[in-house]
């Protein structure tokens, strides 16, 4: 039998752990007239896994490519320990919801690739590479090219490149959105088994409101136009997490509370008619 850690003790130490991101009013705008973020002021906590949902345009993937330093902010600040997010960094991973490896390279090769980029000798880079590839559960698959993949195989060599640097933060935009149900199930288990076991904040961007409850300590719920901070929720469930939690009475009031949430901004509009006419003859209606 698995022994799990109170959920109120847990929550408790994971707040005496030290900030590691830190957003202070931060606000991002295109152009003058379209503000996309207002006023994020936030702490993540080292070794925290934080998902993030809100309903489509309140500004989720955006806030993920600032904090990986792929979009600039328009005021307030983004800090990273003590330094000010400006940019890409070794202390930042990053894995999207499109494929994106590299066509042209192994498994073992993309792994390989941010190792050599930060000066890893090939031998070294090779080592870590087949380390991470063990991880993953790929090891039969490491001198096979991406399209010899499924999506979810593609997905889990995506985590291990950007885990094999080493960084301090894994950001992940919607990754297992293009899965089919049992796969992202799946890849929900495998991600937390690695994250369970290595030094790394998550910051992961969703829709799917059973996955944000799932995987997380903390959930934080963006409203829309602008995106804005709506609630920060600390997730009542033990850990290690298993599937029967999904069943269970705190899961699913949790789950209403975060519907309710989101679609308490839903604007009623009318659709317009549909202008259907009859394209083929039939004998008979239905």
């Amino acid at each position: 039998m698995i022994e799990q850690e109170d959920s109120a003790t847990r929550i408790e130490r994971l707040k005496n752990r030290p900030l590691i991101l830190e957003l202070d009013g931060l606000g991002k705008q295109f152009g003058p007239d379209l503000t996309i973020l207002k006023d994020i002021s936030l702490g993540i906590y080292r070794r925290e896994f934080l998902t993030v949902i809100g309903p489509s345009g309140c500004g989720k993937s955006t806030l993920a490519r600032i904090l990986a330093g792929l979009e600039t902010i328009t005021s307030g600040e983004a800090r990273i320990g003590d330094e000010p997010i400006i940019g890409p960094g070794p202390d930042r991973g990053m894995v999207f919801q499109k494929y994106t490896l590299f066509p042209w390279l192994t498994v073992k090769q993309n792994v390989m690739f941010g190792l050599t980029a930060q000066g890893a000798t090939k031998g070294q880079a090779e080592g870590e590479a087949r380390e991470w590839i063990e991880v993953i559960g790929l090891t039969k698959f490491s001198d096979h090219y991406p399209h010899q993949l499924s999506g979810g195989m593609q997905q889990r060599v995506a985590i291990a490149r950007s885990l094999a640097t080493r960084p301090k933060v894994l950001l992940m935009d919607e990754p297992f959105g293009a899965l089919d149900a049992q796969t992202r199930l799946r890849m929900q288990q495998h991600l937390i088994e690695i994250w369970q076991n290595i030094d790394v904040t998550v910051v992961f961007i969703t829709h799917d409101l059973d996955e944000a409850i799932y995987l997380a300590d903390r959930i934080l719920v963006l409203k829309p136009n602008p995106g804005e901070i709506q609630a920060l929720i600390d997730v009542p469930l033990p850990r290690p997490r298993l599937p029967e939690h999904l069943q269970t009475t705190e899961f699913k009031s949790l789950k209403e509370e975060l519907g309710e949430l989101i679609h308490s901004h839903d604007q009623v509009e009318e659709d317009e008619p549909l202008h259907i006419f009859r394209m083929t003859k039939v004998d008979d209606d239905v």
